[in-house]
């Protein structure tokens, strides 16, 4: 059952007693403090990620051109990130512009519903990255599924110094319905003895592996590499030491109820961006009001909501 939080009211005076001269400028060191905690969290995570998946591409790369032949399945790198999708996207628009300009490949991004939302929709999106590199000699022909299979037959007759590979790359797997995806395979395991075809997914992690996900007769066309971020458990802890527990002047303190808060918090959304806002808001509230005894979630929740960022489930909810 959910402690129920008690919020009091509040009486309005003519003279807001503070502690603070009218003037004094706010000290937001310890708001520029968690920023670069956070930054340098994330960075050390997509860097790993992405040197990850790098050599992945390489190594199948490297296969291709030694033996001049593709794979007889289809290379994923599955991306375990144990948090929100969404707040990793500068990872995936990193991946895009590290695999472009290290490799020869031509990289299909998948990141909106409508791009992934059908067959149609997919082959759609394809076709106008292919156009970029090999233009398309019948720009009338509107048929997306014959633009493909054609593609295959001219893209065999080319040099092999001007074929590229394919990547595609679906930052948020798990939005997108599994049969298609299931089906993409399927057209797909038709061609890749003639072009090398792979695929980065992100998925949240978990217990939603790939090979759970996708059906046997799918998962056998596949060689699926899961590459999985340190837990959410590990970060928070490099973050709460290096807030609380460090020898840095930048180091401030929190209260038992302030850390019961961010605990559940944070285990609840598993979201970094929800743990910052929170470490702010305290670090801000701290140093601009005079302490109170509770913890002001209601103003905690207001601010996070104007804040556009408020995902569709309570926030600031006891366990």
């Amino acid at each position: 059952m959910d402690t129920i939080v008690e919020v009091h009211s509040v009486t309005r005076t003519t003279q807001k007693p503070s502690n603070k001269k009218s003037h004094e400028k706010i000290d937001i060191t310890r708001i520029d403090h968690i920023t670069n905690v956070f930054t340098n969290v994330k960075s050390q995570l997509h860097a790993r990620l992405v040197t990850s998946v790098l050599d992945i591409v390489k190594k199948n790369d490297k296969f291709r051109r030694i033996t001049n032949r593709c794979f007889e399945y289809i290379p994923i790198m599955a991306l375990c990130m144990d948090s929100n999708m969404s707040e990793h996207s500068h990872l995936f628009d990193e991946l895009q512009e590290q695999l472009s300009s290290k490799f020869k490949s031509i990289i299909i991004k998948l990141q909106t519903i409508d791009q992934y939302s059908s067959i149609h929709n997919i082959l759609k999106t394809t076709k106008n990255e292919l156009n970029k590199f090999y233009p398309d000699k019948d720009p009338e022909n509107k048929n997306v599924f014959f633009q493909l299979s054609k593609f295959i037959g001219i893209y065999n007759e080319l040099k092999e110094n001007e074929k590229r590979s394919l990547i595609f790359i679906i930052p948020e797997f798990e939005s997108m319905n599994i049969s298609i995806f299931e089906n993409f395979i399927n057209l797909l395991s038709l061609q890749i003895k003639s072009i090398s075809i792979s695929f980065v997914l992100g998925l949240s992690g978990g217990d939603h592996s790939l090979q759970r996900l996708v059906a046997s007769r799918i998962a056998s066309k596949l060689s699926i590499d899961t590459i999985y971020d340190s837990s959410a458990r590990k970060y928070y802890e490099y973050i709460i030491k290096s807030l609380f527990l460090s020898e840095s002047n930048e180091q401030f303190t929190i209260t038992a109820e302030q850390l019961h808060f961010v605990d559940n918090g944070y285990f609840e959304t598993f979201s970094l961006a929800w743990l910052e806002h929170a470490l702010k808001f305290i670090a801000f509230s701290d140093s601009t009001i005079q302490p109170v005894n509770q913890l002001n979630i209601c103003l905690f929740n207001a601010i996070y909501v104007s804040c556009n960022q408020l995902p569709n489930y309570p926030l600031g909810r006891y366990r």
